[in-house]
C-alpha cells in the first residue's frame, strides 16, 4: 500500500505537468494562426524581429514569413527590422524598423501609428491611411509615410495622387510632391530631388561578398553639386559620399542601407 502511494504521487504530478504542457502548446498554436477568421493578407518578407497582436489579445507574438493576417491585426517592427505585407487586393505594405500599424481592411483603412512605411496600391484599391486626426486617401499609386514622436507626419508621393485631410483642411498631393502635416496645417511642396532607383525599401539580391548597386536620381535645375550619401544607419553618422550629376554605382557588401542626396541651391549656396 505504501509502495502504491509512493508511485501515485509522481504519476499525478507528471500527469499535471503533461496536461499543462499540452494546454500551453494548444494555446500557442491557436494564437499563432488566425483560425476561422477571414484572411486579409500575408507576410511575404520578414527581416529580424516582427510581431503581431490580435485585436482581442494583449500579448504580442513573433511572426514568420508566410504568416496569414486577419482584420484588425496590429503589426510592429523592432530595431533593424522590416516586414512586407501583401493584402488580398494586391496592395503591398512595406513597414520599416521601429514602426507600428493596424490593418482595418474591412473599412479600407490602415492605421499608421509611428515609424515609416511605403504603400504600393493596386488599381482596384481605395485606401485611407490614418495617423491620429490626419487622413490620407489614395487610389492606385505609391507613397511613403513617416512619423516619429518628435516629428510631424510626412508624406511623399512617388506615383499617383493622394488627398490629405487634417485640421479641417484638405490638400491634394501629386507625383514627386511632399506634404508635411502638423499643428500649423498642411504644407505641400515639390521634391527638389527625385530619387529614381533603387526604389524605396527595395530588396537587391546579394551576390557573394558584394553587390554592385546602381543609383539614379534627378535633381532640379535650381540645385548644384548634388552629393549622393549611402549609410547603414538612418542618421547617416558614417556615410559614403560621392558627387555625381545623377548616376552612380557602388559595390556594397550584404546589408541594409539608406541613401539620400544632399545639394546646394544655386542662388543662396545653402545646403
Amino acid at each position: 500500500m505504501d509502495r502504491l502511494r509512493e508511485i501515485r504521487i509522481p504519476l499525478i504530478v507528471g500527469s499535471v505537468a503533461v496536461m499543462a504542457l499540452l494546454l500551453f502548446i494548444c494555446d500557442y498554436t491557436r494564437r499563432g494562426d488566425i483560425g476561422s477568421r477571414e484572411e486579409i493578407g500575408s507576410i511575404i518578407f520578414r527581416r529580424r524581429g516582427v510581431q503581431r497582436k490580435f485585436v482581442d489579445e494583449v500579448v504580442w507574438e513573433r511572426i514568420e514569413q508566410g504568416t496569414r493576417l486577419a482584420n484588425s491585426d496590429s503589426i510592429r517592427t523592432d530595431d533593424k527590422s522590416e516586414v512586407k505585407i501583401r493584402l488580398k487586393d494586391g496592395t503591398v505594405l512595406t513597414v520599416d524598423q521601429n514602426s507600428m500599424i493596424q490593418l482595418d481592411v474591412a473599412s479600407n483603412r490602415i492605421r499608421f501609428e509611428t515609424g515609416s512605411m511605403q504603400v504600393q496600391s493596386s488599381g482596384s484599391s481605395s485606401l485611407t491611411l490614418q495617423s491620429g486626426d490626419s487622413k490620407v486617401q489614395m487610389g492606385e499609386g505609391s507613397l511613403t509615410l513617416s512619423k516619429s514622436e518628435k516629428q510631424d507626419l510626412s508624406l511623399t508621393v512617388y506615383e499617383g495622387t493622394a488627398k490629405v485631410t487634417s485640421g479641417g483642411k484638405t490638400e491634394n498631393v501629386g507625383k514627386n510632391q511632399k506634404a508635411d502635416i502638423g499643428k500649423e496645417g498642411i504644407s505641400v511642396k515639390e521634391v527638389p530631388v527625385v530619387l529614381i532607383k533603387p526604389n524605396p525599401f527595395q530588396n537587391v539580391p546579394a551576390e557573394g561578398d558584394g553587390t554592385s548597386v546602381s543609383f539614379k536620381f534627378q535633381p532640379s535645375d535650381s540645385l548644384k553639386k548634388p552629393t549622393l550619401e549611402i549609410s547603414k544607419d538612418q542618421e547617416f553618422k558614417d556615410s559614403r559620399k560621392v558627387q555625381t550629376p545623377g548616376v552612380a554605382t557602388m559595390d556594397l557588401p550584404p546589408g541594409t542601407y539608406y541613401w539620400r542626396v544632399k545639394e546646394k541651391k544655386k542662388k543662396t549656396n545653402q545646403p
